[in-house]
């Protein structure tokens, strides 16, 4: 089963927001939104130290997720990259559906 298809056209982002800014948000217009929200370009970034301060390393992570659902299934659909030091440190993709379960 495919997700339903979004009936919105696509627009490209590009903000920092926490998880917690985003669900404020989606708390706030719950009754404006679909059943269908997409989050592209959050990224966290932070520079440190290792065991040595001469030498940093600086962590990247970018996720690109995306949730949908029908009347009996919720779709998720997650991509995430870390970066360390702006190389590819891991890379995973998931994709899973989830009952509704009268939800």
């Amino acid at each position: 089963m495919s997700p339903p298809a979004c009936q919105y056209s696509a627009h490209s982002y590009v903000r920092e927001m926490t998880s917690s800014e985003h669900s404020e948000l989606l708390d706030k217009f719950a009754d404006q939104v679909t059943a269908a929200t997409h989050v592209n370009e959050l990224k966290l970034k932070q520079v440190d130290y290792a065991e040595h301060p001469v030498l940093p390393w600086k962590v990247r992570v970018e996720t690109d997720s995306s949730m949908a659902s029908d009347e009996t299934t919720f779709f998720l659909k997650d991509h995430m990259i870390v970066r360390l030091n702006e190389e590819v440190f891991f890379e995973k993709t998931w994709e899973k559906e989830i009952p509704r379960q009268f939800v």
